[in-house]
């Protein structure tokens, strides 16, 4: 905003003028000064008339909140009046003139007089003459509000931890479940490799069986060669050599 030159400024200011008449219409009302030279005159300057935001107290109180711009507004704050009070004692307008300044003060910089003009209803909305609203300062209103706020920012955090802690919860359980989950796999997979395992151990041991028997066929057909494949020499016997036989022996 500092590096703005004047057009560019004098183009803000019409932009922000151009929202206020959309927005408030007929509460928007240009200011013409007469001039004997009928000059234009080189700043912007106009009335918003405002009411509270409380629809009862539209009929007993309002305010007229006159503005002139300053040739650099935004990056300075416009000259601001409060005119034409009604429902408001003379404490209350004189206050009210030293908060709007104060709060133009802290808006410097930014097109700042739809955020003014919402701050003067709140006010006479809170804070007026009417008898037909309790009485209380705007510092009290000011203070009930702060209350409310940090209640509403406790229940936030309250909120925002119970959430956490779900999350949390919830994150605990699905590492729970993929623990189990692994577990439960890792089962499995021995039981399978047990499996696996046993059915080698069948295998070769029915391979080893297969071989022994046709080791054991094999040693019987060659045994007439004088060897049996298992270690045994087969005996010969020739029957057509006389055998004697001693009567000694037969007895």
């Amino acid at each position: 905003m500092a590096g703005f030159n004047q057009d560019e400024l004098l183009e803000l200011q019409e932009n922000e003028l151009e929202a206020l008449r959309a927005i408030y219409m007929e509460d928007y009302q240009p200011i013409t000064i007469p001039s004997a030279w009928k000059t234009v005159p080189t700043t912007p300057e106009f009335r918003l008339h405002l009411l509270p935001q409380e629809e009862e107290l539209k009929r007993y109180v309002s305010v007229d909140l006159r503005v002139k711009f300053t040739k650099t507004y935004p990056r300075t704050i416009p000259d601001l009046k409060i005119e034409n009070p009604r429902g408001l004692s003379p404490a209350q307008v004189q206050e009210l003139t030293k908060l709007v300044l104060t709060q133009a003060k802290t808006l410097v910089g930014q097109e700042m007089m739809y955020e003014l003009a919402s701050f003067v209803q709140e006010y006479i909305t809170l804070n007026n003459a009417s008898l037909f609203i309790k009485h209380t300062s705007f510092h009290e209103q000011m203070l009930q509000r702060v209350e409310q706020t940090t209640k509403d920012e406790k229940e936030r955090a309250i909120e925002a931890m119970n959430k956490q802690q779900e999350l949390e919860m919830e994150a605990k359980l699905n590492a729970d479940r993929t623990l189990h989950q692994k577990i439960h796999e890792d089962l499995m997979r021995k039981e399978e490799m047990i499996k696996e395992e046993k059915k080698r151990q069948k295998e070769l041991k029915n391979k080893q069986q297969e071989q022994f028997a046709g080791d054991y066929s094999d040693g019987g057909r060659s045994g007439s060669g004088g060897g049996s494949g298992y270690g045994l020499d087969a005996v010969c016997v020739n029957f057509e050599v006389p055998i004697m036989i001693s009567p000694e022996d037969s007895q």
